[in-house]
C-alpha cells in the first residue's frame, strides 16, 4: 500500500475515534436535545465520512511519473547520457580581450605584419590535451592558449589530440579514450596604403540587400563599413537597427564576422541606436549571405531580431 493511503486511513480513524469519544461524552453528560429525522447511529458514521474524505484524496493521488533521463531512479535513465565522449574538436579564433567575443577564422588569416591567434578546444571535460602548431616543437596543454605569428605566410597545420579516461565503448562503440583532430589555416599576408588595400582583405566589410526574418518583403539596405580618420582606424555597421546612422561602439570583426555593442549613450539625436544594442553578424562561406542577429530597446523592451541579406557590393 501507498505510504501516503496508508497515512491517509490512519487519520480516518483517528477522526473516527474522536468524533466517537465526544459522542458519548456527550451521552454521559446529561440529555440530549434529540436529533431530528436522523438517528445518532447513522450521523456518526457520515460526519467520520465527510472529515476523512478529503484526506483519502490526498492520499490516493499519485506523484507524478519520474520522467529524467538523468536521475538512476527514473525508468527512462540513460547512464550514457552521463558519459563525456572523446572529442578534440576546436577553433581557431582571433585574441580577445576579457569580456569580448571570440570571432573564429573559416581558414583564411589575414596577416599584414603580426598577428595574435587563439586556440580554444570544443570541450573542456577530457582529460588531457596535446596540441602541435605547424613546425612549432612545443607541445601545448591548455584548453586554450594563444601564440603569436609574425611574417608568417602560407597554409599551417593545428592538430589536438585528447584523452578521456572516462570513455565508454558501449555508449560509444569505437571510443578508444583518445582522437586527434588535424586543420590546415593560410596565413595571407598582405601590404595596404589605402583603406581600399585593407578593406579587400575582409570579405565581411561591404553593402547588404535583406530584410528581417519576420517581415521578408520589407528590404533595406545594410553597411559594414571600415576607414581611416585622423589616423584612427573605425568600424560600423549603418542603418542596423533600421534607421540607425551607424554604430561603432566596441566593434570587432575577421574575414567572415562582426559584432558591435552600443556600451555608451549615443548622441541624442540617435536615440534609435541607444544601449543596450547588439549586433553579431556571420557572412556564410559563399562569401555573399549574409546574417545578423541583432538586438535593441523599443518602448523599453529588449527586442531581438534576425536579418537575412545578400552582398550588393
Amino acid at each position: 500500500m501507498d505510504k501516503n493511503l496508508r497515512g491517509s486511513f490512519f487519520f480516518f480513524f483517528l477522526i473516527c475515534g474522536v468524533v466517537q469519544n465526544y459522542s458519548l461524552t456527550r451521552e454521559a453528560t446529561g440529555p440530549q436535545q434529540p436529533v431530528t429525522h436522523m438517528k445518532k447511529s447513522t450521523l456518526l458514521p457520515l460526519l467520520c465520512l465527510a472529515a476523512a474524505l478529503p484526506l483519502l484524496w490526498t492520499g490516493c493521488k499519485k506523484d507524478p511519473p519520474c520522467d529524467d533521463p538523468l536521475n538512476p531512479e527514473c525508468p527512462n535513465y540513460d547512464r550514457c547520457l552521463t558519459v563525456p565522449k572523446t572529442n578534440a574538436e576546436f577553433i581557431v579564433t582571433d585574441w580577445t580581450r576579457p569580456g569580448q567575443i571570440p570571432l573564429p577564422y573559416r581558414d583564411t588569416i589575414p596577416v599584414a605584419s603580426s598577428v595574435r591567434v587563439e586556440f580554444r578546444a570544443a570541450d573542456r571535460n577530457m582529460s588531457r590535451y596535446e596540441w602541435k602548431i605547424g613546425n612549432d616543437p612545443r607541445v601545448f596543454t591548455d584548453t586554450s592558449f594563444y601564440l603569436s605569428f609574425d611574417n608568417v605566410s602560407g597554409w599551417i597545420n593545428f592538430s589536438l589530440t585528447s584523452y578521456n579516461d572516462k570513455a565508454d565503448a558501449i555508449c560509444f562503440p569505437g571510443d578508444s579514450g583518445k582522437i586527434t583532430v588535424n586543420k590546415a589555416y593560410f596565413f595571407k599576408t598582405y601590404t595596404y596604403e589605402t583603406d581600399d588595400d585593407f578593406v579587400v582583405q575582409y570579405p565581411i566589410f561591404g553593402t547588404y540587400l535583406g530584410a528581417d526574418v519576420e517581415s521578408p518583403q520589407d528590404t533595406f539596405q545594410v553597411t559594414i563599413d571600415h576607414w581611416t580618420q585622423s589616423l584612427y582606424r573605425h568600424t560600423c555597421i549603418v542603418n542596423l537597427p533600421r534607421g540607425c546612422s551607424r554604430l561603432c561602439n566596441d566593434a570587432d570583426f575577421n574575414t567572415h564576422f562582426f559584432v558591435a555593442y552600443a556600451l555608451l549613450p549615443p548622441h541624442p539625436d540617435d536615440l534609435l541606436c541607444a544601449s543596450p544594442n547588439r549586433v553579431f553578424a556571420e557572412l556564410m562561406p559563399d562569401n555573399k549571405t549574409i546574417e545578423i542577429n541583432y538586438e535593441f530597446t523599443s518602448g523599453g523592451q529588449l527586442v531581438k531580431r534576425k536579418w537575412k541579406g545578400t552582398k550588393l557590393y
